[in-house]
């Protein structure tokens, strides 16, 4: 060995040939990053929480020895996806996040991620098939658009791996580990993508490429999921109306049928959203419903007190 190593010569494992080169893996790198800042996005938007997406690792391995015989039945998700007529990839998920999801998506709360061993139901394999098809094949096929034009779609979905064969398995297979956090549960996604699937489009991967490529500006698709995502969150809007200062004593004296004089009915009420002071609005009825009429927009800024009270002495003096 140390004979070879003076010759600047190597031993070549044939059960681990290098079919990519460190280019490709670095530009496969590059673009997974794209891929799981969108993710992380629309993921986000989906669960209504904070979700981040980073790349772990990027690896290729022999798919029979260093992937399928290392997988256990039952524990992930495979997602066996069609690029073409015959270039097959698979996008892995643990069984636990997705039974977060899928607890979250029926109206539930999103469950602590836990390593879970189950086979799963036709029910949570249409979390699956949303999840995949509208959150994970949108920013995927934005991401790789300008090395390669594919049509996801789902093939089947499989969570004994010996099922989930989409090449020999001799055959090499870039193996991309994301790490996936949600508040402060963390998971796995995994995509594997053999050599034989896009050997044809394999000079297409390099460094040059990639950068040559890739826009600096962020995609108008990009923005339309965003504000769309945004539009979508919701949050109680309350109007205030009044504030009393109480001593403890006072507070400690209070029994049933006691009366707190609050603001009169006719004067302008502050409105909030979110928890923040944003409008000032004047209560009545509509079709015999007790409603709020907004009278001015106060702005986040300094000076948002003085802004309250010169919207309510504006519409006092219009008022008389």
């Amino acid at each position: 060995m140390d004979n070879l190593e003076k010759l600047g010569l190597s031993v070549y494992d044939f059960d681990r040939p290098d079919k990519f080169s460190f280019e490709n893996l670095r530009s496969l790198d590059s673009l997974i990053s794209v891929f799981s800042r969108n993710f992380a996005t629309d993921l986000s938007g989906l669960l209504r929480m904070p979700a981040e997406v980073e790349v772990k690792k990027v690896e290729q391995v022999p798919f029979g020895s260093e992937y399928l015989d290392k997988r256990d039945k039952d524990e992930s998700i495979y997602v066996v996806t069609n690029l073409g007529d015959k270039e097959q990839i698979i996008l892995q998920l643990d069984v636990g996040f997705l039974l977060a999801i899928h607890s979250k998506q029926c109206g539930g709360n999103f469950e602590t991620i836990k390593k879970v061993k189950k086979n799963i139901t036709d029910f949570e394999k249409l979390t699956v098939e949303h999840l995949v098809e509208n959150y994970m094949y949108p920013p995927l096929r934005e991401a790789f658009k300008n090395i390669w034009d594919f049509k996801y779609h789902i093939e089947r979905i499989e969570t004994d791996p010996q099922y989930a064969k989409i090449t020999v398995p001799q055959d090499m297979v870039a193996l991309i580990t994301l790490d996936v956090r949600v508040r402060t549960d963390h998971t796995q996604v995994q995509i594997v993508i053999p050599f034989l699937s896009i050997e044809q489009f394999i000079e297409s991967l390099s460094t040059d490429n990639v950068l040559k490529n890739r826009k600096t500006e962020t995609p108008p698709e990009q923005i339309f999921y965003l504000n769309d995502h945004i539009l979508q969150i919701k949050r109680n809007f309350e109007v205030e109306m009044g504030v009393l200062n109480l001593s403890v004593n006072q507070l400690l004296g209070l029994e049933t049928g006691d009366v707190l004089v609050l603001n009169e009915v006719d004067k302008p009420m502050v409105c909030h959203f979110g928890g923040k002071e944003k409008f000032v609005g004047k209560i009545g009825a509509k079709d015999g419903k007790a409603a709020v009429k907004i009278l001015g927009i106060v702005k986040d800024v300094e000076g948002k007190k003085e802004k309250i009270e010169k919207v309510k002495e504006s519409n006092s003096v219009l008022e008389n």
